[in-house]
């Protein structure tokens, strides 16, 4: 019995307390889950939500369950032996008469995957049934006499094929492998995608080395110097950071064209002038190096402002060199800011379009002009969307791989007993 009313004293007192330490926390808790709410529901909604419905193009193609209603019902029937019978014939004419202008699009879009030809087809197919008056006796042979393509086993495959919404072609034919060939109809012409991303990654490195090595020295001055200079200095790259990147685009077309002032100078200190880079990989590196340098001197700076100048006085007293003293002294101590740095500029490379349409030629354009190609002007979302979600994988892929190099000099670093 004492146990027993030591038991019902004990265990009320410990409940009362933990309850008045964890209320607080809750509360708190709750409080903060609250404000973050309604950024969290808008980027869900205006950000997530159309960024996962845009890449579920990739894997899913257009809906023809109403388009191909009659057809699909007759191929469900008959199965793999009515891809040719008389009853699917019948069923195709009927819905293909019935179809809308949006629907044919879609079912031309579907059948021109096995021959580019069976746009044209289709659509010339439609406007024969809609001026046809009387009983067609054999469908089978009116879709012959329109075209042979219409009784090819690959039409009534991919027709058939159509019942289902998920595929991977479209995945496979964007694939980034040398095999995979863009359409001769897109600028530069017969290109492997392989080259494209390829050429992404490179343009994409060699800019993010470029800014590194501008933006590193910037970022220096911006710590030494005094308040008054830092201000003026950090004032000038937050106007490149603030100044739009078409009109500072315009800019380099001025700079670089045949009669701009770069050819004009080598005309006055060389004696002859050539062609321009316009419409060259150099002016297309150099603009975009110009853009995205406010990117790499922001977090190099912000990673030198915990640097003591302490450090760089005692290694110049040691008598190493200004630069020396920089590389060894300031350089492995912001290895944190120049991955940053460096992340943040190679992944907008890889978005870049207007700088490369404007300032270079049809073969330094990246991944970003043949998506937008492909989804403004071909008006092909899918395969859009198959280019975004392979060029999403390509630089995860570089990420990780940079970010296992990094560790891989830090551990040997810290072998040889240097701090990074």
């Amino acid at each position: 019995m004492i146990e027993q009313s030591w038991m019902r004293g004990i265990f009320p007192r410990i409940i009362a307390r933990n309850s008045n330490r964890l209320r607080p926390n809750v509360m708190r808790q709750l409080f903060f889950a609250a404000l973050i709410l309604p950024a969290t529901l808008f980027i869900g909604y205006f950000f997530v939500v159309p960024v996962f419905l845009f890449l579920s193009q990739g894997f899913m193609k257009d809906d023809l369950s109403s388009a191909l209603k009659e057809t699909h019902a007759a191929l469900g029937r008959d199965g793999t032996e009515g891809l040719a019978s008389e009853a699917a014939y019948a069923a195709l004419f009927a819905d293909i008469k019935a179809s809308t202008r949006i629907e044919l699009g879609r079912i031309a879009g579907e059948l021109s995957n096995t021959n580019p030809e069976m746009r044209r087809i289709l659509l010339v197919t439609s406007k024969s049934i809609s001026s046809e008056k009387g009983n067609v006796l054999s469908h089978k042979d009116w879709f012959a006499a329109q075209s042979e393509l219409w009784l090819a086993p690959e039409t009534w495959a991919a027709i058939d094929a159509s019942r289902a919404r998920l595929t991977l072609r479209y995945l496979k034919s964007t694939a980034p492998w040398p095999t995979t060939d863009i359409s001769e109809s897109v600028p530069g012409g017969r290109v492997h995608f392989f080259t494209i991303f390829l050429r992404t990654i490179v343009t994409g490195s060699m800019v993010s080395i470029l800014c590194l090595a501008f933006g590193l020295p910037v970022a220096y001055l911006l710590h030494v110097t005094s308040k008054r200079m830092s201000a003026n200095i950090f004032f000038l790259v937050l106007v490149c950071f603030w100044t739009p990147i078409l009109a500072r685009t315009l800019i380099w077309i001025v700079v670089f064209q045949r009669e701009g002032v770069l050819n004009g100078l080598s005309e006055t200190f060389l004696g002859e002038g050539g062609e321009g880079l316009l419409g060259t990989r150099v002016a297309v590196i150099v603009g975009m190096t110009h853009i995205l340098l406010p990117y790499m001197i922001l977090p190099l700076y912000d990673g030198m402002r915990k640097i003591p100048p302490e450090q760089l006085r005692a290694g110049l007293s040691m008598g190493a060199t200004p630069l020396r003293a920089l590389l060894l002294v300031y350089v492995p101590q912001l290895s944190t800011s120049i991955s940053a740095g460096l992340l943040i500029v190679f992944t907008l490379t890889a978005g870049f379009y207007l700088t490369p349409l404007l300032l270079g030629g049809s073969g330094d354009q990246m991944v970003s002009f043949y998506t937008a190609f492909y989804g403004q002007r071909i008006g092909d979302w899918h395969s859009a969307a198959a280019l975004s979600i392979w060029l999403m994988i390509v630089m995860i892929t570089a990420g990780l791989t940079a970010s296992a190099c990094i560790s891989l000099i830090r551990s040997v670093a810290r072998a040889r007993h240097v701090t990074i």
